[in-house]
């Protein structure tokens, strides 16, 4: 593998990203209540995003050319696939926040280190131009319990699902054909590392293993040949395109996937700092996506749309509900108030 894992403390400036990564994401989450969406994930029931097996996600692009006062042309990771992933409204729950003078303060840090310090000499020539970030929120069941260890109850006097966000499924951040070329409705880019920053406690990245013949299915290898890397707080790993790329080596062609899984308490962290080639509409006001002004995507989300609107008019927000987000809300920022003094069970 190509990809590697950098301990806390390898270089004097990951303490000082840690600090800055810790106070953005506690602003942040001070407006939780805000950031909670309705989502249909696949072919799944609707359920709010902190009731859902997959990690909850912030994302963040940088901004091009306004538009009008209101619109804006912002970077964008991979809007079709969140869709069906995530399964986020494209209209009221995709939401791409801009780049705060904070946040660009982070990625300029970011940047001289791994231009600095980080990267091997053979990818020194990489464009670590980052021009999107993804937060994704690991949660451990006691984020959803009162004082007494009892799971919240919804306003029908039912508990919450207290193993809600907790994993990221088997999946590649690239998009590439068998003879090595880039899909050409990949947003990311291959020429720009992936770099996530964590922070809490530890989560475990999962690389999987696969071969095929051309033309053929992937196969897994067996689970003992799997790699797997604890991500403790104040880490990085970096994220390189060769073992997303699949190779050919002796008519079989070779590549990793990867997943990440929390079985802590708490919560953990990932920052991920990448760069894309895609852009889109957003209101400058509200961050929601305009995808109606975007002759590349309206036509498959009207289509997706047309599949799932009768689920989203189904949602109803109970009186409890906000209630429910205060309380979990409360949790979360009483464990980044241990991070401060590392005061968790690592």
């Amino acid at each position: 593998m190509k990809s590697f894992y950098i301990s806390p403390k390898t270089y004097v400036s990951q303490e000082l990203l840690r600090t800055c990564l810790l106070l953005f994401i506690t602003r942040r989450l001070r407006k939780y209540e805000g950031l909670v969406f309705p989502m249909i994930p696949y072919v799944n029931d609707i359920r709010f995003s902190n009731q859902t097996p997959q990690a909850f996600r912030m994302m963040f692009g940088v901004d091009g050319e306004n538009v009008s006062d209101d619109v804006v042309m912002r970077s964008v990771y991979g809007p079709l696939a969140i869709l069906k992933t995530t399964g986020f409204h494209p209209s009221t729950g995709f939401k791409v926040f801009p780049f705060s003078p904070e946040l660009e303060t982070i990625r300029n840090l970011l940047k001289k280190m791994l231009a600095e310090d980080v990267l091997p000499e053979e990818f020194a020539s990489l464009d670590v131009d980052f021009n999107f970030m993804e937060i994704k929120i690991y949660k451990g069941a006691d984020i959803f319990q009162d004082e007494a260890g009892e799971p919240f109850l919804d306003s029908h006097n039912n508990p919450v699902r207290v193993d809600s966000n907790k994993s990221v499924g088997l999946h590649n951040d690239l998009n590439f054909s068998d003879d090595g070329t880039q899909s050409t409705n990949d947003t990311a880019r291959a020429d720009c590392p992936i770099v996530t920053f964590n922070l809490g406690a530890v989560r475990e990245l999962t690389f999987v293993f696969k071969n095929k013949k051309k033309g053929g299915v992937w196969n897994n290898y067996p689970k003992e040949s799997r790699k797997v890397f604890r991500l403790a707080d104040g880490s990085m790993f970096v994220l390189l395109s060769p073992d997303e790329i699949p190779t050919l080596i002796e008519e079989l062609l070779f590549k990793t996937q990867h997943m990440a899984q929390f079985k802590d308490e708490g919560m953990s962290i990932g920052f991920v700092f990448r760069g894309v080639r895609g852009k889109s509409f957003f209101n400058k006001n509200t961050n929601e996506w305009l995808w109606n002004l975007d002759d590349n995507y309206k036509v498959q989300v009207r289509q997706y749309l047309k599949r799932t609107s009768k689920q989203y008019k189904t949602v109803r927000t109970t009186p409890g509900h906000q209630s429910i987000n205060t309380a979990i809300k409360k949790n979360m920022l009483q464990f980044l108030g241990q991070l401060w003094t590392k005061k968790f069970n690592k």
